[in-house]
């Protein structure tokens, strides 16, 4: 398979365009920038709810530990109120 040729346009002195396969490489550089800055965007995003989420999951684990002691409190006291009754 050919490639098309590599050629460069003659509209703008200043900023010469090179064509790829027929893509302007500028508008293309633009596109994989572009990419780039929304990939980066999405794994900051990513990262922040993972963030999120295991902050969520030790604050609940937290409620379950203060939970579980005092339910642990009142069974023992129901244990010492029972064996007292003896």
């Amino acid at each position: 398979q050919a490639e098309a040729p590599v050629r460069e346009d003659k509209q703008s002195e200043s900023q010469p365009r090179v064509w790829l396969h027929g893509v302007c490489a500028e508008d293309h550089l633009q596109l994989l920038q572009e990419d780039c800055r929304s990939a980066l965007m999405e794994q900051h995003l990513f990262w922040k709810f993972e963030g999120a989420v295991v902050s969520v999951a030790l604050v609940f684990a937290c409620l379950v530990i203060i939970r579980q002691r005092q339910l642990d409190r009142k069974a023992l006291e129901k244990v010492r109120k029972q064996i007292e009754s003896i």
